[in-house]
């Protein structure tokens, strides 16, 4: 009987933390589909933040990195196949929130905030 009851709280405890883990890791990136676009953003603990960009062949999507303010950090045009993993090293940046945009046909089909702190990145709420 002992043992039932240990292997039950076992299995409870485990069921428990798994649950934590998976919604701790949703909180972290952000997926979005519109118009033959997929992305997904992940920030690291070592100041980078990763986009996981998925389009159509042949489409031109705009990648863009903006302050605070709205300022225009950094615009890149995508054209390369229809699945790109892009790592951004923003180390150099102030400590504040940074806005994350995907544009195709100059429309913001994505849009997503990071905020950067001394030595951390994580997904704004």
């Amino acid at each position: 009987m002992k043992t039932l009851v240990l292997t039950t709280a076992l299995v409870v405890l485990t069921t428990i933390t798994f649950a934590q883990s998976n919604n701790a890791s949703v909180n972290q990136t952000k997926t979005e589909t519109a118009e033959n676009v997929v992305c997904n953003l992940y920030p690291s603990a070592d100041n980078q933040v990763t986009l996981i960009l998925s389009k159509a062949d042949g489409e031109k999507v705009d990648v863009r990195l903006k302050d605070d303010e709205g300022s225009l950090l950094y615009n890149d045009r995508i054209k390369k196949s229809n699945k790109n993993k892009i790592t951004y090293d923003i180390t150099e940046l102030p400590k504040g929130t940074y806005t994350f945009e995907v544009l195709k046909d100059r429309e913001v089909v994505y849009s997503k905030e990071v905020r950067k702190g001394v030595s951390s990145v994580a997904l704004s709420k």
